[in-house]
Parts: C-alpha cells; structure tokens; sequence
C-alpha cells in the first residue's frame, strides 16, 4: 500500500512538472512573439515607457502565474511556430487578424500606440530614407535644392544603419525611439541621433498655409485629423492616440496660395497663378510602416521630396500633383471628361490640361524600383504600360504617347521631345535630349 502511494505521487508530481514546464514554455513561446511583433506592452504585460528585457519579463510574470489558459491556448493558435523575421511583418499582422476574430483572445493583447506624426522637410526626408539619392543627384540638383548640405550631414550614418537590413520590405518596421537607438532591434534607426529639420522654409517656397496630419489605416480607411495647424506645429507634430496595431501609412494635407516661386516653376504666367488656392497630399513613396503597443514617431514629406525625385528622374510632374488630394469625396482630374470641363476637379490649383491628373496617373518608370506617382504600388503593380504596342491600360496612349513608353533615343517621338532620331548624340541636328538643337526648351522642374 506505502509503495502504491508513493508511486501515484510520484506520477501526480511528474504530471504537474510536465504540465509546468508545458505552460513555462508556451508562456515562454507567447512572449517572445509579442515582444518581437510589438504587441507588447499590452494586457499580456509590459508598461509604456519599458526597454526590451523589461517587456519580456513582465509578459513571463503575468502569463506564468495565471491561473487561466484559455487565452494562452488561443494566442499560441494564432501565432503558429513562431519564429519571427523582423524584416517580414507579415506573421504579426496574421497574428493580428486571428486574434480579431477570435472569440476567447481580447483585442487588448495587441496593446495600441501613440503615434505622433510630424511634417519633415521633403529634401531631408529623401536624403534620411533614401541615402542612395545622394549619389544619384547632379550637381545642378544638388545645388537647386541644396542636397549637398544634407548628404554631407549624413555621411557618417553608414555604420548607424549596417545592422538595419528592412531596406524594400512591403512593410516597414517603425522609426526607433530614443532609447531603443543603441540597440535598433526591430525599429529603423534613419532618424537616430539626427538634427530635427522643420519644414517652414518648404512651406514659404510653397505657399502652404495650413496642414492636416493623419494615416491610412491597414485596411486603408483615412483618419485624418480635423485641427488645421501651420507649418511650426506641423513640424513639432500632432498625436494620435490609441492607433490600432497594424501597418499605417502617415499623410499629410496641404493648402495654400501658389507662391511667385512656384508660379515660375509650374510656367505659369505669375500674374494669373500666384494667389491661386492650392490642395496638395503628401505621403512617403516608401512601404508602409508597422505601428507598434507604446510609441511611435511617423515622419511624412513635405512637397519638395516629390520634386527632388521629379528633378533627379527627369519625370514629366510638376507641383501640386493632380489628384493629389482625392481622398475620398474630391474627384480626381485624370479622365478624359475631367481634363476637358474648366473646372478643377481634384481642387489643386490646376485645370484640365495644366493638371498633372491630365497625363496618364501611372507609374513615369516601369523599372526603377520608385512609386513615382506615391500611389502604394511599384513598377509592375502599378498600371504600367508594358510598351507592346496596345493600349493597356485603356487610356487612349498606345506606347510612344504613354510617358512611361518614351525613351529619348528609342525613335519614337513623345511627350516632352520635339525629335528622337533613335540615338542620344548632340550635334547631328537632334539633340540628346530628344530636342531640335536650337530650340531646346529649360526644364520647369528645377
């Protein structure tokens, strides 16, 4: 009888070891997880303001020495083997969407994020982003927008940024905080350890007068702020609170009065343009970034970033971009009875055949990796016209008329060329430029 006592409790204990040492694992499983999607902190442990062991420690805590497993078991569901890439957010968003569906895990377990917006100035943002620009530049840009100034700023950021290596991923790991610069583990150090540039002097080139912040949403759903702010805050920035977890996208709403600066550079008469209201949206031309529980710093452009690309690119856009601010009720100027009725439909200071709405609103480039009209989509998932002779994308610009089609020296005369003798040799009477050598016309976009 003794020995048969012994050996049940025996039995009971190393049943309540295994079952122990199961929960310390699946504790250990869900933890590590949502320390590395940024659930955390959340109802699953962690406080605002705690560094990465912090949070860790605090989700073990709590999902050790609780007593309910139900929650446990249906998030260890949801997050399937675990194993996170950090440049791949696609398994946390998974997780993400299991859990909303999900009938015993609250949403609460994904924790919510402050995140504070904040207007940058465009040229700053392009070299911050993008330091691959700096080599790309002329120097007759670089002088135009003063980038020399900014590239030489960032030259020494090259060891900052060896460890980050989400460069080109659909979605974007938010922007490092301060305390997590030392150690950017999962976040984009691009803005650590940098001078804040404000965009006062873009929006005094511009004419802005006042800006909105806001995101889309993951499923694409516009919040947009209703406090109009000048420049000055804008760049200080605006928080949004309690933003859901998910990939977001910030945007930022400009109006204002065309400038004499910009009049000249959009060829317009001054005397007509300048004073003309304006609508103008801008938005990173980068993926999304993934918001994480806690803090989050969102940075988007002012208008000089799409410029500057413009200028490097040699793209046929000027300032404001036609239907650059059809969120949701204004319609875009880009079809052929909008570009034909005297009105400006899209409601950015320019009409009909001046809106940049009026030229086919795809991709310039179909193969240089950019989202050169910021819609979200690339090169070949955007309406890029393949140049195989038929009009793909239904826009009545068969190939050479569709200004992603023309290459000057392909032969074929487009859009901005007044000649293309199928090579890009000056002095033959057809310039490399595409133009009648004699009458090249200056580029508005510098």
């Amino acid at each position: 009888m003794r020995w048969s006592l012994l050996l049940a409790a025996a039995i009971g204990l190393a049943a309540s070891c295994r079952d122990t040492d199961s929960k310390r694992a699946t504790c250990e499983q869900i933890c590590r997880f949502a320390l590395e999607c940024g659930f955390l902190p959340s109802s699953l442990g962690g406080q605002i303001g705690d560094d990465r062991t912090r949070l860790y420690e605090g989700c073990r805590r709590r999902c050790d020495n609780t007593s309910d497993e139900t929650i446990a078991t249906a998030l260890q569901g949801c997050i399937g083997d675990g194993e996170i890439d950090a440049c791949d957010p696609s398994q946390c968003l998974a997780a993400a969407d299991c859990v909303h569906l999900s009938k015993d895990v609250p949403d609460e377990v994904l924790g919510t994020a402050d995140v504070m917006i904040r207007a940058l100035d465009g040229v700053y943002w392009a070299t911050l982003f993008d330091p691959e620009i700096c080599e790309m530049s002329s120097s007759n840009v670089n002088n135009n927008y003063g980038l020399d100034n900014y590239c030489a700023e960032l030259e020494g950021r090259a060891s900052l940024l060896a460890s980050y290596e989400c460069a080109n991923q659909s979605t974007q790991p938010p922007l490092c905080q301060d305390q997590n610069c030392e150690e950017p583990l999962g976040c984009d150090p691009s803005m650590c350890n940098r001078s804040f540039v404000i965009a006062d002097a873009d929006c005094r080139y511009y004419g802005i007068e006042s800006v909105q912040l806001g995101y889309r949403e993951t499923s694409g759903a516009l919040v947009l702020s209703p406090t109009v702010l000048t420049c000055a805050e804008a760049s200080r920035g605006e928080l949004f609170t309690d933003v859901p977890y998910g990939s977001i996208l910030p945007v930022a709403l400009f109006r204002g009065k065309f400038s004499p600066a910009t009049a000249v550079d959009l060829g317009l008469d001054p005397e007509e343009a300048v004073g003309r209201e304006f609508c103008w949206a801008s938005w990173p031309p980068e993926p999304r970034r993934l918001t994480r529980s806690g803090q989050t710093t969102l940075v988007v452009p002012t208008p000089s970033s799409a410029q500057l690309y413009d200028a490097i690119f040699e793209r046929n856009r000027e300032f404001p971009v036609g239907c650059g601010c059809a969120f949701e009720t204004i319609d875009c100027e880009e079809l052929a009875k909008d570009c034909q009725n005297g009105i400006d439909d899209d409601e950015d200071g320019l009409i009909d055949d001046e809106d940049f709405g009026c030229l086919p609103p795809s991709e310039q480039q179909c193969s240089n990796g950019l989202d050169d009209d910021m819609d979200g989509s690339i090169d070949e998932l955007d309406h890029c016209e393949p140049c195989n002779g038929v009009d793909d994308d239904d826009d009545g610009r068969p190939d050479g008329n569709e200004p992603e089609c023309v290459r000057c020296g392909d032969g074929i005369i487009g859009p901005a060329e007044s000649c293309d003798d199928g090579n890009l040799v000056d002095g033959d009477g057809c310039s490399a430029q595409c133009q009648i050598e004699g009458e090249e016309t200056t580029s508005t976009s510098d």
